[in-house]
């Protein structure tokens, strides 16, 4: 498998990522959660090499069945640890949301 960088895996979640809370239910609190939709899925088992979490999962388009793309998702504490990466990294408008969603981790930890 070809090796990546925390550089290049910052550029893939903002170019084609979504970084959010998961709401798992009432008396269950949020947790990160870090998801790339990615047309190779070499590319998503990259992801999932690099930072040794996350699951790679199918995605068929309602709009086009017949094209198969791949979801690296990874929730929870190492949904964090990949923020925490990757945010040096980042120049776009998910920087912010990325730094709102790893504070309290920072916080703890310092």
């Amino acid at each position: 498998m070809s090796k990546i960088t925390d550089q290049y895996a910052a550029g893939l979640i903002e170019a084609r990522g979504r970084i959010r809370k998961d709401s798992r239910g009432r008396h269950t609190p949020p947790r990160t959660e870090v998801s790339v939709l990615l047309a190779d899925k070499r590319m998503a088992e990259a992801l999932q090499e690099h930072f040794e979490a996350g699951a790679v999962d199918p995605y068929r388009p309602r709009n086009n069945p017949q094209q198969e793309l791949w979801f690296w998702t990874v929730r929870g504490a190492a949904a964090t640890r990949t923020l925490e990466r990757t945010v040096p990294y980042m120049v776009g408008y998910l920087r912010e949301s990325a730094e709102l969603l790893i504070q309290p981790a920072l916080e703890a930890a310092g």
